[in-house]
């Protein structure tokens, strides 16, 4: 039996991850700050969805304290999946320095969990924000980042980071540069939870822009998917893999499919383009299809349907 240690553990993807995790037979450490960037209510309730489980352990714990998360984390992992985070683009343009603090010593304590207790593989969610304002889509693994906000800025210092404790010849670093994602347990702050959320208690739908720029969407059950897989990988070293839907389509999209399946015409408010928002989030997958076995199967009108079929039960 494989023991997992998770951060951000009462998290939006990580919830979804850890439900997985247990059905599959591994043991899971899961830990999280319980903050306030959005309700501590939503964290406790997904802290609480494990709690009978026998291979599942949840501690509150902040990875900034690194001396706590020394004390407390006494168990034997194989792995660490590492999800915490400060995130949102908008929240790091307004808290710049608050982001970058954040982000880049909750990863250094992570490093020194895994240095201490000879942990040899990291897997770490990043994100396709690292390629920020680049023209040249699908994004590839080896694209030119041009990051627009701090929260991006955060990511690659932390792949950096990464890429030192991979030097060691004994040791795996994983950077899954996420795209998009929705579904089960989203946070509230994330687009389309806050649309659905709006068009279901008849509240007008901020939009920032046209509603024309692309993202690639991806449904959060492919993303669990994708961490699983990186698991399985062998191979020493630093690596960075794409996972995402490699399809895009335009936040109006979105919202029509959302009117669908909510059986509700969309209030739109429209606003002006943020600072930070880009584009287009456009994934090219084929080294993670190779390498991992990667393949989302997940539409963006199948997800939102599972969405809000999920939302309709809660």
């Amino acid at each position: 039996m494989q023991s997992i240690l998770v951060t951000g553990g009462a998290g939006f993807i990580a919830t979804n991850l850890i439900a997985r995790l247990l059905s599959e037979g591994f043991q899971v450490t899961s830990i999280d700050n319980m903050d306030d960037y959005y309700s501590r209510d939503i964290k406790v309730k997904n802290s609480l969805l494990h709690q009978n489980h026998n291979n599942y352990k949840f501690l509150e714990l902040d990875l900034l304290d690194r001396a706590a998360c020394m004390e407390a984390l006494n168990d034997t992992y194989d792995a660490i999946i590492h999800l915490a985070a400060r995130p949102g683009v908008r929240f790091s343009i307004q808290f710049p320095e608050m982001t970058s603090r954040i982000n880049t010593e909750s990863m250094r304590t992570v490093l020194d969990i895994a240095n201490a207790k000879g942990i040899s593989k990291i897997i770490y969610a990043s994100s396709s924000s690292i390629y920020g304002i680049n023209k040249n889509v699908p994004w590839t693994e080896e694209s030119e980042f041009m990051p627009i906000s701090p929260y991006a800025e955060s990511k690659i210092k932390c792949e950096e980071m990464g890429k030192a404790y991979a030097q060691e010849d004994r040791n795996t670093f994983i950077a899954l540069r996420f795209f998009s994602v929705y579904g089960k347990y989203a946070r509230p702050d994330l687009a389309i939870g806050k649309f659905a959320f709006n068009i279901m208690n008849d509240i007008p739908i901020p939009l920032y822009g046209d509603g024309q720029y692309q993202r690639d969407f991806t449904y959060v059950d492919d993303i669990v998917n994708g961490i699983l897989l990186s698991l399985q990988y062998e191979k020493k070293g630093f690596e960075a893999f794409n996972l995402g839907n490699t399809t895009t389509k335009s936040v109006m999209e979105m919202i029509r499919l959302l009117e669908v399946n909510i059986g509700k015409k969309a209030m739109i408010d429209y606003q002006p383009v943020q600072k930070g928002d880009v584009p287009i989030t456009y994934a090219e997958i084929s080294k993670a299809q190779e390498l991992l076995g990667y393949q989302p199967s997940t539409s963006l009108e199948e997800g939102i349907k599972l969405y809000i079929s999920f939302l309709e039960a809660m």
